[in-house]
């Protein structure tokens, strides 16, 4: 007799690409003859799942725009309104699928959803946002001692707030209340982390909290027509800002650093038009990070973990102008790693850019470090762990 395949729903929250990219990587590693692959995010990603035998569900997500600016404020809290909308979709969606299970990233509602129909549900989270985390030093930027402060040493986005409507909604349905931010961020039967072990430091972590390894997903591109014609015997820049970095300084990064002795490839995710291209700079919407980085002696980036990992993955270190507090925590790690360097987008001083990049360049320590993270990253494969954990949650 011939087995039923089991069902699993992917759900991504459509606030970046990389909150759709990391559960695409790890559905697309998914053998569709044991599997029926069923992935739901916003219908400006359908292109991406449409490329993929897996049956497509529209949801809606929270306006990228209102969710990065309220990033850069401190971080975004759903009304109590919007997270009860999200959650009779999700319920919806469940009683359609009947999933054996799902694998979230980001979609808070699914923490309430999930729960309420007794569906197996795991969670994609960075370690930065662990509850059993122990970084050895205060990850968040700015004093508890400041009233105006939207940070909390403990709690992360906005502090107990962050929770609060969630909370409220929980209590309706007689849920256990959630904890900090943190707690919200990795809730679930299983939290996976998307990094290798020992990357992030954690303590007493239950053996529900999984490290499956870095997600290295990038988009299917075309080779621009420039592929190539860069001078191989320069050092090679990697730019790019991604979907969440703020853009508008793309163009005056690659000005502070085109007069010096590089090749300068820059990606602009399609948020940049730039003009007046200096000969060693070679820019495209859309290029093949890995590859590049595999050959880069720096990597520029917005400090996030989707570029930043497929940095580390080749040996390349870093340079990271975060903009939100996701993206800072990704940085800070890596530089009390010792391979980058992270600065607050708002505070750039574009002379100083290029004082930056010459030292990364000078200082071989950066390398070194670099190549250390590479090894540990090359012993972890996303892609193998994340099946394993599927067959052994449900045989």
């Amino acid at each position: 007799m011939k087995l039923q395949k089991k069902r699993i729903l992917f759900v991504g929250e459509s606030v970046s690409l990389a909150h759709i990219a990391r559960p695409l990587y790890l559905a697309e590693s998914l053998d569709p003859n044991e599997y029926e692959i069923h992935f739901a995010c916003d219908k400006q990603y359908q292109s991406f799942i449409d490329d993929n035998s897996f049956q497509f569900w529209p949801i809606n997500s929270i306006p990228s725009d209102d969710f990065l600016d309220a990033q850069t404020k401190g971080g975004y809290v759903p009304s109590v309104r919007n997270i009860e909308s999200n959650i009779e979709e999700d319920l919806a969606l469940i009683s359609k699928v009947s999933p054996s299970i799902i694998i979230n990233d980001l979609r808070f509602s699914m923490t309430i959803s999930a729960e309420t129909t007794k569906t197996p549900y795991a969670t994609l989270a960075n370690a930065h946002w662990s509850p059993y985390r122990n970084l050895g030093y205060d990850p968040f930027p700015y004093s508890n001692s400041d009233p105006n402060n939207k940070l909390s040493r403990n709690n992360g986005p906005k502090g107990p707030s962050a929770t609060e409507n969630f909370n409220k909604i929980r209590e309706k349905y007689t849920l256990t209340k959630l904890g900090d931010y943190c707690d919200l961020a990795t809730r679930g039967d299983y939290t996976l982390y998307t990094e290798p072990q020992g990357f992030i430091p954690t303590k007493d972590r239950p053996d529900t909290h999984i490290f499956i390894g870095p997600i290295l997903w990038e988009p299917k591109t075309a080779y621009p027509s420039w592929w190539r014609n860069w001078n191989e015997e320069l050092p090679i820049i990697y730019i790019t800002l991604g979907s969440t970095g703020a853009s508008e300084f793309l163009e005056n990064i690659i000005e502070s650093i085109q007069e010096l002795p590089l090749s300068i490839i820059a990606a602009t995710a399609g948020r940049s038009s730039i003009t007046n291209i200096h000969p060693n700079v070679f820019i495209a919407d859309y290029l093949p990070g890995i590859e590049i980085s595999k050959i880069a002696s720096l990597v520029i980036c917005n400090g996030g973990s989707a570029t930043a990992y497929q940095a580390l993955s080749q040996g390349a270190p870093l340079l990271g102008f975060w903009s939100n507090i996701d993206q800072y925590l990704t940085i800070k790690n890596i530089e009390r790693i010792g391979a980058g360097v992270g600065i607050q987008a708002k505070e750039i001083e574009f002379t100083r850019v290029k004082v930056l990049v010459s030292e990364i360049l000078n200082n071989n320590s950066f390398q070194v470090k670099s190549k250390e993270i590479q090894k540990l990253f090359s012993h972890f494969n996303a892609k193998e762990s994340f099946n394993d954990f599927l067959k052994n949650v449900l045989k």
